[in-house]
């Protein structure tokens, strides 16, 4: 008999001690503010690959700012003038232009178009 008793005055406790935003299910919101994805427009490089691995799905692209790794995700689209393509379709030597976005260390590949 008392078990049930406690386990009801231990939820009615917890209800009042819990914020009226975190019952909500609104946790760390705040009006106004842009979502954490929204950060500018994405950067653009054009060059030539150098190096492909496609065990990892990445590749170096050697432009003027030097040479820059880009990790390619399912999201990643890849263009071949009006065609779609895939990482496969990618060569050495070959120019391309890549939309991508910095996440963290790693600089994601957003869109790659392959230039004639």
């Amino acid at each position: 008999m008392r078990g049930p008793l406690a386990a009801i005055g231990a939820f009615l406790l917890a209800q009042s001690l819990v914020p009226a935003c975190l019952a909500q299910g609104n946790v760390g919101a705040s009006p106004g503010l842009p979502p954490p994805y929204d950060i500018g427009p994405p950067l653009v490089q054009v060059g030539k690959i150098t190096y492909l691995d496609g065990a990892t799905m990445n590749f170096v692209c050697q432009g003027r700012g030097g040479a820059w790794r880009y990790w390619v995700t399912r999201a990643t689209r890849f263009r071949a003038g009006p065609y779609q393509s895939s990482f496969y379709d990618l060569r050495a030597g070959q120019p391309v232009e890549v939309q991508f976005h910095d996440s963290g260390r790693l600089e994601i590949a957003d869109r790659v178009m392959l230039l004639p």
